[in-house]
């Protein structure tokens, strides 16, 4: 009870499961990203890039994309770190809301495919996202 009213959101008592204590963590960061954070709601830009979580639209130089709801979240997990790399590994568990395996790079690979097609389809003289060999993916500054 001390650490509740000490500020604590939850708490767990010993001899718990491993994926309990996954999903009251998951449930943790839910409730923490949902709660109408300010810096999470508003617009996000970079290079000509505009993403609004709100109404979730997102643009490059004024023109709409057409985004999946992953590339979307993808997008948005990258904008937020403003130009430092994200590992694989924090994209995967933030996008899909689940734990990393190995396997799930490909994933991550693949989205990021085709997050980059859809942007140089509207730019091809800019590089926007980069590959950072060994770590992840950042916005190119």
């Amino acid at each position: 009870m001390l650490g509740l009213t000490c500020g604590g959101d939850d708490y767990i008592t010993r001899l718990f499961l491993p994926r309990e204590l996954v999903a009251r963590v998951k449930s943790c960061l839910r409730r923490s990203f949902y709660a109408g954070d300010a810096a999470l709601q508003r617009v996000l830009r970079c290079r000509g890039i505009e993403l609004d979580p709100a109404t979730h639209v997102a643009s490059l130089h004024g023109e709409r994309l057409s985004l999946t709801p992953k590339e979307f979240d993808l997008l948005a997990v990258l904008l937020r770190a403003s130009g430092r790399p994200v590992a694989t590994q924090d994209l995967y568990e933030a996008v899909w809301e689940d734990l990393y395996m190995p396997a799930s790079s490909n994933s991550v690979m693949v989205h990021i495919r085709h997050l980059r097609s859809k942007l140089a389809a509207l730019d091809s003289e800019q590089v926007f996202i980069e590959t950072v060999w060994g770590v992840g993916y950042k916005i190119a500054p």
